[in-house]
C-alpha cells in the first residue's frame, strides 16, 4: 500500500469529517504521525468527541460516590467482587458516566432559564414511547426541595 501525503491525509481528515463521528475515530486509530494525530484530535474535541482521561472519568465516579456518602468503587463492572456499581454504597447502585456533551444537558438547560423566569425549581422529566414512568433530571441542590414536594402528593393519582 502506497504511503499517502499529508495533503491526502487532510483530505481524507475533511472527507471523514463531514461523515460519522464513528469513521472519524476510526481515522484516528490509523497510523499518523504526532503531528497529523493532533489535527484529529482537535478536530474530534471540536465535535465534542474527544476520548476522556481515566483521571477525568475516575474523579467524577469519586465526586459522584462521595454526593451520596460512599466512595468510589475502584474495580466497577464485571472486576468487582464486591459490586458492578461504581460507588460502595449498601443502598444505591450509582452509574456515573462523564462525556464532553449530552444532549439532555441543552434540555435541561432550556428548562432552568424558563423556570428561573417564574422563580420556579427546575426539573426535567423524560419520557419514553411505549415505556411506563419518567426519568428525571434535576440539579443535586434542587432535589431534596423536589423530593418534599413528591412526597406530598398522592401516589395513586399518578
Amino acid at each position: 500500500m502506497a504511503q499517502q501525503s499529508y495533503a491526502e491525509k487532510i483530505e481524507k481528515l475533511i472527507f471523514y469529517f463531514g461523515d460519522t463521528a464513528a469513521k472519524l475515530k476510526k481515522l484516528n486509530s490509523e497510523a499518523l504521525d504526532k503531528k497529523e494525530k493532533a489535527f484529529v484530535n482537535r478536530l474530534l474535541k471540536s465535535a465534542g468527541l474527544a476520548k476522556t482521561s481515566k483521571s477525568a472519568w475516575k474523579n467524577r465516579e469519586r465526586k459522584a460516590a462521595r454526593v451520596f456518602g460512599a466512595d468510589r468503587n475502584s474495580l466497577s463492572g464485571s472486576n468487582s467482587k464486591l459490586t458492578a456499581s461504581d460507588s460502595t454504597s449498601a443502598a444505591l447502585f450509582i452509574e456515573t458516566k462523564l462525556k464532553a456533551r449530552w444532549a439532555v444537558f441543552s434540555l435541561f438547560r432550556q428548562t432552568a432559564e424558563l423556570a428561573k423566569r417564574e422563580s420556579k425549581t427546575p426539573l426535567l422529566m423524560l419520557a419514553q414511547k411505549e415505556r411506563p414512568g419518567f426519568l428525571l433530571v434535576c440539579r443535586i441542590d434542587d432535589l431534596q426541595t423536589i423530593a418534599q414536594l413528591q412526597a406530598g402528593v398522592n401516589p395513586l393519582l399518578l
